[in-house]
Formats: C-alpha cells, sequence, structure tokens
C-alpha cells in the first residue's frame, strides 16, 4: 500500500504592514510530492523533505524594513502539542539582499504521524514606521497554507491486467505515478514507491526507462527502482527525449541536441543548430526525427547534419514513435500520419480525428500504433488506421507513452 498525505492547498494572505516583513512562499518541493496536493509519505520510516520560503520586506522611509523573524515546519494535531519538524530558522535584514530572500528549510516527518496538519510557524518583531521595535515581546504567527494528512488506499490493477503483457509505460500526472499497461487488454496499474512530479520527457533502452524529472535524468526498472544518471539539476527545460540502438540517448534542451551516455550521463552537444520548440523525437536506422518549429527533420544521429524531410506543416505534433518498419508515426492536426522516413512522402491513416491527443501519447509495439487519447488507450492498425479501444477509460492525462 502506498501512503499519502494529502494537502489542502489554501492561498496565502499575510498582512503587509505589521510584521516588517511578508511569506510570500511556502511549498514543499515537487520531488517530495505524490501529487500537487499531496507529500508523499514513506509508511515505515521517517520522511524527510524540502520545503522553499520567500520572505520579503518593503521600502520605508527609512530604508527597507527591520527584519527578525525566527521559522519553523511544525507538525499539528488537535490534542497533542506542536511537533518541530525543522531546526528553528532565524532570520534579521542582513540576511536579505535588497527586498526579499529565498531559503530551503529541511524537514523530517516521523513515522505514524497522521490525522494534523504540517504548516509553517514563526514568531517575528513589530516595528513602527521609523524601524523601532515596539516591543521585545515576538508575535506568533502560521502560515495558511496546510498539509492536511490521511492515508488512501492504492487502486488495485484494472480489470484485465496481466504483468507478463505489461510493455507499455507511460506518466500519471494526475496521480505524480508511473504506470504500465498490458497492450493487449489495456489493463494497468501503478508501479514504484517514487514520487514522479513534473516528468520532463520519457524513452526507454537495453531494458530500463530514462526518465527526465525534477530536472534530473533517471534510470528506471521495470518495478519503479530508480538511480540518479549524470551531473543533477542539468536538465531544466528538456523539450523531448528519445534513444537509439546505438546505445544512446538523445535530450533536446536549451534548443540543443544532447547525446548522453545511459551508463555515466556525461554527454556532448550533437551539431551547430538550434532546435527551439520542439514538439517531439524519435530515432530510427541512425537517424533522428524531429518535429520542430512546424517541420520535420531527419537527422543523422552521430554527426548532427539534417534535412528537411519533407515540405508539409507539423505544427503542433503531439505525438510520435519511429515504427522498425521505415515508417514514422505522427499524431499532428488531429489525424495519424505515416511518414516514409526515407522519402518522406507521407498519409493520413484512416478517417478517424485524433484531437487533444495526450502529450506524447504515442507508441509502437507488436506492429502496431498506440494512442493516448480521449481518456482511453487505443491500438491503432498501421496500414488501415482502424482502432480498438483497450480497457476502460481510465487514461485522462496520462502521457509519455513508451514502450519497454
Amino acid at each position: 500500500m502506498k501512503n499519502y498525505y494529502l494537502v489542502l492547498l489554501v492561498a496565502l494572505f499575510f498582512s503587509t504592514n505589521t510584521k516588517a516583513a511578508n511569506i510570500t512562499k511556502f511549498i514543499i518541493q515537487s520531488q517530495f510530492l505524490s501529487n500537487s496536493t499531496s507529500l508523499n509519505v514513506k509508511p515505515t520510516e521517517k520522511t524527510p523533505f524540502n520545503v522553499d520560503v520567500t520572505l520579503t520586506r518593503d521600502l520605508k522611509s527609512y530604508g527597507y524594513e527591520n527584519v527578525d523573524w525566527i521559522l519553523t515546519v511544525v507538525f499539528q494535531k488537535n490534542g497533542e502539542p506542536d511537533l518541530e519538524l525543522s531546526t528553528p530558522k532565524a532570520i534579521n535584514g542582513n540576511d536579505f539582499i535588497g527586498g526579499f530572500m529565498d531559503f530551503t528549510v529541511n524537514a523530517t516527518l516521523p513515522v505514524g504521524k497522521t490525522g494534523g496538519v504540517v504548516i509553517l510557524k514563526y514568531s517575528y518583531i513589530f516595528y513602527n514606521n521609523e524601524g523601532v521595535p515596539i516591543s521585545n515581546s515576538r508575535s506568533i504567527g502560521v502560515t495558511n497554507t496546510s498539509y492536511k494528512a490521511s492515508i488512501p488506499v492504492t487502486p488495485p490493477p484494472s480489470a484485465g491486467f496481466n504483468i507478463q503483457n505489461a510493455r507499455l509505460f507511460m506518466a500519471n500526472p494526475s496521480g505524480y505515478d508511473l504506470r504500465k499497461a498490458d497492450y493487449l487488454s489495456g489493463g494497468q496499474r501503478n508501479f514504484g514507491e517514487q514520487v514522479w512530479a513534473n516528468i520532463q520527457g520519457m524513452t526507454s533502452l537495453n531494458g530500463y526507462l530514462y526518465v527526465v524529472q525534477a530536472n534530473n535524468l533517471h534510470k528506471v526498472d521495470k518495478e519503479g527502482n530508480f538511480t540518479l544518471i549524470g551531473e543533477l539539476g542539468i536538465w531544466k527545460n528538456t523539450e523531448a527525449v528519445t534513444s537509439s540502438t546505438n546505445g544512446y540517448l538523445y535530450i533536446v534542451q536549451n534548443s540543443r541536441i544532447h547525446k548522453v551516455d545511459p551508463t555515466t550521463g556525461t554527454y556532448s552537444i550533437l551539431g551547430n543548430p538550434e532546435w527551439a520548440n520542439t514538439d517531439a523525437i524519435v530515432a530510427y536506422n541512425g537517424y533522428l526525427f524531429l518535429a520542430e518549429n512546424g517541420y520535420l527533420y531527419k537527422v543523422n544521429e552521430n554527426t548532427g547534419t539534417y534535412i528537411q524531410l519533407n515540405d508539409a506543416e507539423w505544427a503542433g505534433t503531439q505525438g510520435m514513435a519511429s515504427g522498425a518498419d521505415g515508417w514514422i508515426y505522427v499524431v499532428q492536426n488531429g489525424y495519424l500520419h505515416r511518414v516514409n522516413a526515407e522519402s518522406g512522402a507521407f498519409e493520413v491513416l484512416g478517417g478517424h480525428e485524433w484531437p487533444n491527443t495526450n502529450i506524447k501519447g504515442v507508441a509502437f509495439y507488436d506492429n502496431s500504433v498506440y494512442i493516448l487519447q480521449n481518456y482511453s488507450l487505443h491500438r491503432v492498425n498501421k496500414v488501415t488506421g482502424a482502432f480498438t479501444v483497450l480497457g476502460n477509460r481510465e487514461y485522462s492525462n496520462s502521457c509519455h507513452l513508451t514502450v519497454l
């Protein structure tokens, strides 16, 4: 069973005229959340997490406001004394650069703490408009943002799920989980206990998933166990991710294609051109295929040299897959297209429209195209475009469909 702390997030409103400062941010970092409102709690051990805080101050006639604050992350529960989860942090005017101060607080939730709230508690000294303390007595306050504890049950696998057929993998941003799906029945389940908030890209290579999340590259096995690969925090603004049979990952980030060693995370920048606004990327037969700025390009995966594959308009490409059969499959402008990887010639498959296909929700497996769209997983005939809806309508917002 996966345990959570459900978080009820209330907008922050603070008095700005009396405290000689104002808290304008109090959030738990996304890698410690199981969704946008839930702290990912370890059921049998302590749960460490980090909180980001911003404290601001105004300009007065005498300069910036004087500040004398002490802040602590605490757990509150009716009938119990407040439990400090972090070391109290003292802040004065010397800690500021100008009018604001950003900092991170390390906190730890003990085992078994449920039914209460996690908040930021603070004390401060009042100053008058001349910057003189009104009193040496400290006033006490808490943030309006509170994190309410409960333990929901992890849903069981959906009907028809067969672990032997779990070859389709995807992100589930609604629950901040990874999912595995049966490619025959469409049954699915979540896997692994790691939090996967804000996944930026995902692909597979040699029996592992490679996931860019929280600006880091992760190597993930089929059970959800993971290791961090390479330097931390360097993959901000990742736009697209793929892998090639040559054994490398390719990550489009900061308008460049990076050729990445999946073991060490070391990389080189491929070629010279900028690849801003890349919608999708796949690899096939020694080349990368990119939908970028409304065009489809074919890029040598070793040299970075490239050609425009055809003159068609590919703006708004929602997903792309390489079929290992000489074709690239592209969902764009609400239609599924089959593009010849050599000539660039293309055709629309079938008469069905695919509007609002989930982000990068296209994959190729077992001689079929798989598409996430309209809350459902579809298996599509690669020649005729005829399709079958698999499983139940339980794929809302699922994205980054990948085969492993």
